[in-house]
């Protein structure tokens, strides 16, 4: 039996269609819309000016970031001292604390830093 160019893009159409996912279910699990906050933890999301910046909690460079910002992280209880630094090129690093006492009665933060050109 001889297929035709017509049945078989037809055929190959179906196949794809087959294997449509929705957006959500193409992102991976890390970038879920529902996030897990701990009892007792912070979602900290940040914007900087410019965009594009590198934001940590001081003293966890490499477990409590975002980058690029905008985004968010989720602090775990306990690091409500550690400061929020942002730095990006060409401009002068942002130190300064993220959450102040009294705590907030939300878990959710956010903070817009204003990144200055480097003099």
């Amino acid at each position: 039996m001889v297929i035709g160019t017509r049945h078989f893009a037809v055929a190959c159409f179906l196949c794809l269609l087959a294997g449509c996912q929705t957006d959500e279910e193409r992102l991976p699990k890390a970038f879920s819309t529902e996030v897990a906050i701990p009892p007792g933890g912070y979602l900290l999301t940040v914007a900087t000016n410019p965009i594009g910046a590198r934001c940590h909690l001081a003293g966890q460079p490499n477990t409590l970031f975002i980058e690029p910002t905008p985004g968010y992280m989720v602090v775990p209880p306990g690091y409500e001292n550690n400061d929020l630094v942002c730095a990006a090129q060409g401009y002068t690093t942002f130190r300064g604390e993220w959450i102040s006492q009294p705590y907030p009665a939300t878990n959710k933060i956010l903070i817009e830093v204003l990144l200055s050109p480097d003099a």
